[in-house]
């Protein structure tokens, strides 16, 4: 099978992978258009600001506590902040959560971060609402534990805040809806450190490419989006138990730091 987009590899070809490329792919003003709008301006990205990844130039996903990239917001002593919170501590061999989409930006006049999930089927969100695994073996098991009791308290602490903050139920879990909950908790947690941050779930509507009937040679991926109603719908819908729908397009203020959880489509 030839490759589309052969920078990405065989495994990357169809879903929100690929399209996630395309829409930081560009020139800077263009992608700042791009990323601006897909918060109806909450966020401003200039051309100034840095992004990862970069098109197919860099394909680099973002983990905030390593990105330097990052350094005018989220500063070095950010990163090591954020890495002890979620582990404990440097010597756990553990990765922190690869974002999907990732820019510094201006919220409220203020140098913040736009972070981005992105979906293309429902297969893909559905798999949000799983729990972090501790591995198939025993050795990946004892491997994986430090990090698993680390991160069940680093989301823990960021639920009882957030559900504070917001005044409407909130209850992320490690081992319900792990993804879901890992991106609320580091939204949570750059904000109590003072860094504004939006946070986008994004649906790309009509990925047609993920039906494996289209393709006769690759499987089914799940059902693509028909309309921005059925992508608001599903999330509201299946995540209620984790996220009260009324969060979504809220404003929470975290100690005088605005974190803004929304949900668009492309």
């Amino acid at each position: 099978m030839s490759l589309i987009y052969p920078q990405l590899g065989p495994k990357a070809q169809r879903g929100s992978k690929p399209r996630c490329h395309i829409l930081t792919d560009g020139t800077r003003a263009q992608v700042a258009a791009r990323l601006s709008a897909l918060t109806g301006n909450t966020a401003i990205v200039a051309p100034t600001d840095v992004w990862l990844p970069e098109g197919f130039v860099n394909l680099k996903e973002a983990e905030l506590d390593k990105a330097a990239e990052f350094d005018a917001v989220i500063s070095a002593c950010h990163r090591a902040a954020l890495r002890a919170w979620w582990l404990g501590s440097p010597s756990i061999p553990a990765q922190t959560p690869t974002w999907d989409i990732a820019s510094t930006c201006t919220i409220d006049g203020r140098p913040g971060m736009l972070l981005v999930e992105a979906k293309a089927h429902d297969n893909e969100f559905l798999a949000e609402l799983k729990g972090r695994s501790l591995g198939n073996t025993a050795a990946a098991r004892i491997a994986r534990f430090p990090s698993h009791l680390t991160i069940g308290r680093a989301i823990s602490d960021a639920s009882a805040h957030l559900q504070l903050n917001s005044n409407h139920p909130i209850a992320l879990s490690r081992d319900h809806a792990y993804q879901l909950s890992n991106r609320f908790a580091w939204s949570w947690k750059l904000a109590e450190l003072g860094i504004p941050v939006v946070l986008v779930y994004l649906g790309f509507l009509n990925a047609n490419d993920v039906l494996g009937s289209l393709q006769p040679k690759l499987a089914r991926l799940g059902t693509p989006f028909p309309t921005s109603d059925a992508w608001t719908s599903l999330v509201k819908t299946r995540a209620a138990h984790i996220v009260a729908p009324k969060v979504w397009g809220s404003t929470i203020d975290i100690h005088g730091t605005p974190f803004i959880p929304m949900l668009a489509t492309l």
